[in-house]
């Protein structure tokens, strides 16, 4: 986002609201993108999709061998993923669930700061599309979720083809 591009944020905080912008998506804050510009408070929960957060040395070789493995930068993927959202943690521990509970707490903080304006965006419901086990529990089995894809090989139709196919 250019420097010189107004914000809804900045527009609103200039008229006297109170901002904040909680999120999970590693792309806003990336360095020199300037999503967060105008927000008074804002807080990137770490560990969605390709979240350099944790080190993918630490994969479990066990779990790692449940899932799709595609070439080199798949398999890197894979493990960024094994290692951010960890399958097996409680639904509290994941990035959505984390995102939407510091969103609360700054309606909490804020309930008299009025007018306010807040923005929420998980990464999910994107790829992986991976569900805490204890749903798998609820409504099939743990068996039933692999393999998992961790992203989809995007382009055009024939590539796509030859990427799931091997």
């Amino acid at each position: 986002m250019s420097s010189e591009d107004g914000t809804i944020a900045e527009a609103l905080a200039k008229a006297g609201y109170h901002t904040g912008f909680f999120a999970d998506v590693p792309h806003y804050f990336v360095p020199g993108m300037n999503f967060t510009r105008g927000f008074q408070q804002w807080e990137y929960i770490r560990g969605q999709a390709e979240d350099r957060y944790r080190s993918a040395a630490a994969a479990d070789p066990a779990l790692f061998s449940r899932y799709q493995k595609r070439g080199g930068q798949m398999q890197d993927r894979t493990r960024t993923h094994l290692v951010n959202v960890q399958p097996h943690r409680p639904e509290e521990n994941w990035p959505t669930a984390r995102t939407f509970r510091s969103a609360i707490e700054f309606v909490e903080e804020n309930a008299s700061n009025s007018p306010f304006y807040l923005y929420v965006d998980s990464f999910t419901p994107h790829e992986t599309w991976e569900a805490p086990l204890h749903y798998y529990d609820l409504y099939g089995s743990r068996e039933d979720r692999e393999l998992l894809c961790i992203a989809l090989p995007y382009g055009p139709r024939a590539h796509i083809l030859s990427t799931v196919n091997g």
